[in-house]
């Protein structure tokens, strides 16, 4: 038995050589499948979209510079690797290299240079938008301050020409490291007899060589600093200081002059053999950067910049200055003096008699719970955190509405039934828009709605309602049956003329086909998932959807676009569509002010981290791109929008893919409004750069913050949101010269600003949002006056909710025994009456009832010192104007208020306070009657108790003079 074992060995050692390389073949060929897999599904999918020039672009690009990059690389590596084996080593007149087999020879040197070759094109794979832009750029047409040269140098040839060093002194280094290790290792440094260091002529020639070209790749790095200096964080500003200008230019010039030198030293010392000479260069080189490249620079800062720093950095703060705002797109921003007035009198509002309609009552973050209880219909359907506010054409007006796309949301299916055949081939689409008026409400608090219910109920009802492309379609559906099979995708609960649940199959022409087997295989391999061949749902007639969230599919088929974080639907032509605001950015506009991105745009309402893909910080910003998704059948459609050369550019390199401005309905161009991001971007840098003298701008003697949000402050910090709504601008007065409002409201994306340290109000800030109108875009600020002080935000909000009145409104539901509770809504700030008014929505909510949801309930308002508290913003305005503001907001009348008995049954005289103390009573004991009934499942008497509370409250108001 043991010799039998012994002879064995031999056997199974064979067998094992075997199995090793099949393994290793066969995990080689599953690697190169699954990689074909995924860039296979990738070309369907674009070609789904009809956009299959961005991926054989990018693919080609890619390819390109792979191949390149990759021979270059291996080239360099081969042939130094050949050079070091092929040296003979001082202490013998054959090499370690020669005295192995032709065959290792050829190992040794293809191996590890196919090795670096694929490395190398790895990472110069990062490098191919670089690649691109630089090679399709279009010049701006302006220059920087400096150089005179134009700014596309530093868009696209600087990054470029960066990526193009760092690959080529990647090669140095690593030739560099092979060549000494392989001579060291080869005996080329001791001498034949002695042993004492030496160095073969093949050795120090190639050392020398390869010193040189490092050397030249310096000084290259120097001269490219020259040109940095203008996209550099220095301690005063972004760009170019008295210290860059005096000092360092000349530094760095300095410096790749010596390198310039030193290289030629080196290839000289490859026929005198003394490395003396070069070594010295290098020390020269290492002393000057630390002289000449830091410690005179410093010396300059110190000792001539810093004693008179503002005279100094004059021209380098205008040119800053300058920049920035025209990166920004702020150089034509409006600042006017705003004396705002502080006295209310009757009839004030006559003026802004159309603005009264547009003052937006309905929270759009607060009533998404109510959206949610009333409209969410079965608890797989959901809508967005914070709903949007669009404007639609209703009546032949022109009205601002707060709506949501209810939307499929697995995650609100029971965990029993989240399996593949539910997620993937069932709940696949969510269904209609719901919609509400922006600027009033019904009697008991309600939305008043424009569009409910399913099917939808109302003006804004879609032709196609069937929502398969949204914010929360994060995973893939399988949709299409074959002629004669029942429908399988769940489409409605039931309701109106319907009787039991609905179903439907998809017919649209998104998505990619997998009705045969090879994409079934494909895909299969691409999601992991054996049910794509194994599953009768998945038939002839099946199309896959995938990458279905709006945001993703612009980005996918424009990459070089970064999108706004708050994406929006709108009804267009009877479909419902995404739009999606997209801009060019970049970080490297010469001399402008660099901003953190998740900063400028973080407040109370957006907490998403940084959602720009191409830069976390950037210096130029332009929308240049409007995108629209239909939410039906996935389609992309990019429209141009701001002429920027970056934008024409990217058109160049992926041409046919941007539609013009021309293309734009006029159905979707009353949709279009001015993005969020960009406006919030704007504001943060216009708090210092509204400044355009340099000796303010050094000082901060004017410097503007935006101040906290102070309504449900969660926790410090958290700045005040901006604002859409139909506003009408104020006369103002700019340059002495008196400047009229506008004739009628717009619709307008809003903000205020506080000094610096303190809560007063210091400017407020507007831009125009309505891209019908010829002002879309242009951005105006007031700026209060210094003579008399105008609350902030914070202070407004104080007040009111510290006003007798309020207090009184507010105390039924204030207790912890409270039915209900107050939710205060957004705080708007409007410049009406020839002064600023706050409108302050109040919703109240259940407490004890897990079905409850936020209901208007009040509005309040401030005007100067004034304070209005009532359920309508109507009642609201007119007691602050002395019973009469002087025009009328459009909405309903309250319902009137009952005759409210005292306490006991007397109906003897009262005074006001047993009065009002007698209202609240009752309207507490409505609210109570109300929660009783909602728990009951009692929706009439819910009802009706609530508008019951609601008289009473009107009641108490009516008795304290409101």
């Amino acid at each position: 038995m043991s010799n039998q074992f012994v002879e064995g060995r031999p056997a199974q050692k064979s067998r094992m050589r075997a199995i090793i390389p099949t393994i290793i073949i066969v995990v080689v060929l599953g690697y190169l499948y699954s990689v074909f897999a995924t860039v296979w599904t990738d070309y369907l999918w674009f070609t789904s979209v009809e956009y299959p020039q961005v991926f054989t672009t990018q693919l080609l690009a890619r390819v390109v510079l792979f191949l390149v990059a990759a021979a270059v690389m291996g080239v360099a590596v081969g042939l130094t690797l050949w050079i070091v084996f092929r040296t003979k080593p001082a202490a013998s007149a054959v090499s370690q290299f020669e005295r192995l087999s032709p065959l290792a020879r050829r190992a040794l040197v293809i191996v590890p240079a196919i090795a670096f070759a694929i490395m190398g094109g790895i990472g110069a794979l990062g490098a191919f938008r670089n690649y691109l832009a630089w090679a399709n750029k279009v010049p701006f047409g302006t220059t920087d301050a400096r150089f005179g040269l134009d700014i596309s140098f530093y868009i696209f040839d600087y990054p470029w020409y960066r990526s193009v060093l760092t690959f080529y002194m990647s090669i140095v280094v690593i030739c560099a490291l092979i060549t000494v290790i392989g001579h060291f290792m080869n005996g080329a440094f001791l001498a034949p007899t002695t042993g004492r260091r030496a160095t073969t002529r093949t050795a120090h020639v190639h050392i020398s060589v390869l010193l040189g070209l490092a050397a030249i790749g310096y000084g290259v790095g120097k001269l490219l600093d020259r040109y940095g200096l203008l996209v550099t964080q220095q301690s005063l500003l972004n760009g170019l200081t008295y210290t860059s200008d005096h000092s360092r230019l000349a530094a760095n010039m300095v410096l790749a002059v010596i390198a310039g030198l030193t290289a030629v030293l080196f290839f000289a010392t490859a026929a005198t053999r003394s490395w003396r000479i070069p070594l010295v260069s290098v020390g020269l080189v290492i002393v000057s950067s630390l002289v000449i490249g830091t410690v005179y620079p410093g010396f300059v800062q110190s000792f001539t910049v810093n004693p008179t720093e503002p005279d100094k950095e004059r021209p380098y703060m205008e040119m800053n200055i300058a920049a920035t705002r025209e990166a920004y797109g702020l150089d034509d921003v409006q600042i006017a003096d705003y004396s705002a007035v502080t006295t209310a009198a009757a009839g004030q509002l006559k003026s802004d008699a159309e603005a009264l309609p547009g003052i937006r009552l309905i929270d759009p973050q607060m009533v998404q719970d109510t959206f949610e209880q009333l409209q969410q219909v079965r608890g797989y359907y959901s809508f967005s955190p914070v709903l949007d506010v669009d404007r639609y054409v209703i009546d032949g007006v022109e009205t601002d509405v707060v709506l949501a796309a209810r939307e499929m949301d697995h995650q609100g299916l029971a965990t029993d039934v989240q399996n593949w055949n539910n997620l993937h081939t069932v709940y696949t689409h969510g269904y209609g828009l719901v919609a509400a008026y922006g600027n009033r409400r019904q009697t008991d608090g309600e939305p008043d709605w424009l569009a409910r219910d399913i099917p939808t109920i109302g003006p804004l009802s879609a032709d196609q309602p069937r929502i398969y492309y949204g914010e929360m379609s994060d995973t893939y559906a399988i949709v299409g049956r074959t002629e004669g099979d029942s429908p399988i995708e769940y489409d409605t609960p039931g309701g109106g003329a319907q009787v039991g649940e609905q179903y439907s199959t998809y017919d649209g022409d998104g998505g990619v086909s997998v009705g045969g087997l090879g994409n079934r295989l494909l895909y299969a391999t691409r999601f992991a998932s054996l049910n794509f061949l194994l599953s009768d749902r998945v038939n002839s007639e099946s199309r896959i959807l995938y990458d279905r969230q709006p945001a993703r599919r612009v980005q996918e088929v424009a990459p070089w676009l970064t999108t706004d974080t708050d994406i929006y639907p709108a009804l267009v032509s009877g479909h419902i569509v995404w739009i999606v605001d997209c801009y060019t950015t970049s970080s490297n506009y010469p001399n402008s002010e660099r901003v953190t991105v998740s900063d400028a745009i973080s407040d109370s309402l957006t907490t998403r981290t940084d959602p720009y893909n191409l830069s976390p910080q950037i210096n130029y910003i332009r929308n240049s791109v409007k995108a629209v998704v239909d939410a039906y059948d996935g389609s992309v459609t990019l429209y141009a929008w701001d002429s920027d050369p970056i934008l024409e550019t990217w058109m160049k390199v992926f041409p046919g893919t941007v539609q013009p401005k021309s293309a734009i309905s006029d159905e979707l161009m009353g949709h279009l409004r001015y993005p969020e991001d960009l406006f919030k971007i704007q504001r943060a840098v216009l708090a210092r750069y509204h400044m355009t003298s340099p000796e303010s701008w050094y000082s901060n003697s004017d410097l503007w913050k935006i101040p906290p949000y102070p309504v449900n402050q969660t926790s410090t910090g958290v700045k005040e949101p901006t604002y859409y709504l139909s506003i009408k601008w104020p006369e103002a007065q700019v340059d002495g010269k008196t400047v009229p409002g506008d004739a009628g409201p717009l619709f307008s994306q809003t903000s205020v600003y506080t000094p610096n340290n303190r809560e007063n109000l210091a400017a407020y800030m507007s831009v125009v949002a309505e891209a019908t109108s010829a002002d879309y875009g242009k951005i105006r600020i007031l700026r209060m006056s210094d003579t008399e002080q105008i609350e902030g935000p914070g202070q407004a909000y104080n007040s009111m909710m510290a006003n007798e009145q309020v207090s009184s409104v507010l105390l039924p539901y204030s207790s912890s025994t409270s039915a209900a509770t107050a939710q205060k809504g957004n705080l708007l700030t409007i410049p009406l009456g020839g002064g600023l008014l706050y409108v302050e929505p109040i919703y109240t909510k259940q407490s004890t009832s897990q079905v409850s949801f936020p209901i208007l309930r009040f509005v309040v308002v401030r005007f100067g010192t004034h304070v209005g508290v009532a359920t309508t913003l109507q009642g609201a305005l007119d007691q602050v104007f002395s019973g009469d503001a002087g025009a009328a907001t459009g909405e309903e009348d309250a319902t009137p208020p009952p005759e409210v008995n005292p306490p006991g049954g007397s109906t003897g005289t009262q005074t006001k306070d047993e009065i009002v103390e007698a209202a609240l009573a009752e309207a507490k004991a409505q609210f109570d009657a109300a929660q009783t009934a909602l728990q009951d499942g009692d929706l009439a008497g819910y009802q009706a108790a609530n508008k019951a509370a609601q008289a009473a409250v009107e009641a108490a108001l009516e008795a304290m003079g409101q």
